[in-house]
C-alpha cells in the first residue's frame, strides 16, 4: 500500500501496540484486587482509563502523549490511593466506603436497604445465591464494598451435609445436630398448628416418637 492511508495504518498500529502495553502495565501495577473485585472508584479509574485510550486511538491528528500522560497519572494515582487505604482506616472508607449491615438476628434492616436503594427482591436474590431460602434463617447479611453479600446462617439453620456427619467427634455429636434440628422443627409446626409449647407430645422423641420421662 503507498499513499497517506498506509501511513495513517501505522501510526494506528504503533499507537495501538503502546497504548495496550502501558495498559496492561497500569492494570499489572494497581493490582489484582482493583482490577478483580471493583469498588466504585476503581470502576472509575477503569472508565476514565478507557477514554484516555479510545482518544489516543481515535485522534491520530493529535500527539500520542495526549493519552500517554492521563494512563500513566491515573494509574499511579490509583496506586497512591490504593497505599493511602492500606495505611488509615478512614481514607479506606472514605474512597472505598464501607460494609452495610443488611440483616441482623433474621430482621431486615429497611434503612440500611433503602440507603443502599437495594429491593427486597435482590435481598432475596442474593440470599438464594448463597443457599438461604429464608430471612429468619440468616443471623447476619452484609452488603460489601465490592457489591457482594455475605451470609452468616442461623446457628442451626445450614442444612446438614455428609461433611457435618464425618467431622463430628461421635454418635453424641451426631445426636446433638439432630436433636437441634428437631427441636427447629417441631417448634416450626406446633406454631403452624397453633399449639404451645406445653401442647401435648413436647417430649416425644424424633427417633422412638415416644414421650419421655
Amino acid at each position: 500500500m503507498k499513499g497517506p492511508l498506509h501511513v495513517e495504518l501505522l501510526q494506528l498500529l504503533w499507537r495501538t501496540a503502546v497504548i495496550y502495553v502501558l495498559a496492561l502495565l497500569v492494570f499489572r501495577a494497581m493490582g489484582k484486587q482493583s482490577v478483580g473485585k471493583l469498588a466504585p472508584f476503581d470502576a472509575a479509574v477503569i472508565i476514565i482509563i478507557g477514554e484516555a485510550a479510545a482518544i489516543g486511538l481515535e485522534e491520530t491528528s493529535t500527539s500520542i502523549l495526549m493519552a500517554i500522560v492521563p494512563i500513566v497519572l491515573l494509574g499511579l494515582f490509583q496506586v497512591g490511593v490504593s497505599w493511602l487505604s492500606r495505611a488509615t482506616r478512614t481514607a479506606e472508607e472514605v474512597v472505598a466506603g464501607r460494609e452495610v449491615l443488611l440483616i441482623k438476628d433474621g430482621e431486615v434492616r429497611t434503612d440500611a436497604m433503602a440507603r443502599e436503594r437495594m429491593t427486597q427482591r435482590e435481598l432475596m436474590m442474593g440470599l438464594r445465591q448463597q443457599g438461604m431460602e429464608r430471612v429468619e434463617d440468616v443471623k447476619a447479611a452484609r452488603l460489601e464494598v465490592s457489591g457482594a453479600l455475605s451470609v452468616i446462617p442461623a446457628p442451626g439453620a445450614k442444612p446438614l451435609t455428609p461433611d457435618d456427619l464425618r467431622q463430628g467427634p461421635g454418635r453424641e455429636a451426631l445426636e446433638a445436630v439432630l436433636s437441634e434440628h428437631w427441636a427447629r422443627v417441631r417448634a416450626e409446626v406446633l406454631g403452624a398448628v397453633g399449639k404451645g409449647p406445653g401442647a401435648h407430645g413436647a417430649n416425644e422423641s424424633p427417633h422412638t416418637g415416644q414421650s419421655g420421662p
